[in-house]
């Protein structure tokens, strides 16, 4: 049921906005219906590729195209963007996509700095959106593990932590 669907617009198609094209062929709940790059050429490249296959996840025709995300966001018919910018834009974009209505997931890292990465999630919690950044390993055992074992208070007041992974 097409009513069902989310429909999605992804900024920036570059190395990472493939991947993530690629990802939600999987999930039947998506169709991605804008893609926004600067490069007007690989947009188009990869909107073409989307219709091809039928639209993402069995949606609609080929994505619509854009050159500038704000006229993306313009669109009152896209529920979610995908942010899949240089990591220097992921906070302005992220919080203009929340403030224009957007539900965002953003990829990692969320920002530069703290007071970006606070932004953001004020800028959500405003907005009244969800915000998610594409970080895979939060769902993982030994994660939620730790999660666990924090907020049980097992490891008192926790002002460092260092994680190593193999």
């Amino acid at each position: 049921n097409m009513a069902d669907k989310v429909r999605i617009g992804i900024i920036g198609v570059g190395q990472i906005g493939k991947v993530h094209v690629e990802r939600y062929k999987e999930v039947p709940e998506a169709e991605i219906v804008a893609v926004c790059d600067l490069r007007e050429d690989e947009a188009r490249r990869v909107a073409h590729g989307i219709g091809a296959q039928g639209g993402s996840a069995q949606g609609g025709g080929t994505p619509a195209v854009y050159t500038d995300y704000r006229e993306l966001l313009a669109r009152d018919d896209i529920q979610s963007v995908d942010v899949c910018l240089h990591n220097r834009l992921h906070m302005p974009v992220t919080v203009e996509a929340l403030q224009a209505g957007k539900n965002v997931y953003c990829e990692k890292p969320m920002s530069w700095t703290y007071p970006e990465a606070r932004a953001m999630v004020d800028a959500a919690t405003a907005a009244g959106r969800m915000l998610h950044i594409q970080l895979a390993t939060i769902y993982e055992p030994e994660a939620r593990a730790a999660q666990r074992l924090i907020a049980g208070g097992h490891l008192g007041s926790l002002y460092l932590a260092k994680s190593i992974c193999y």
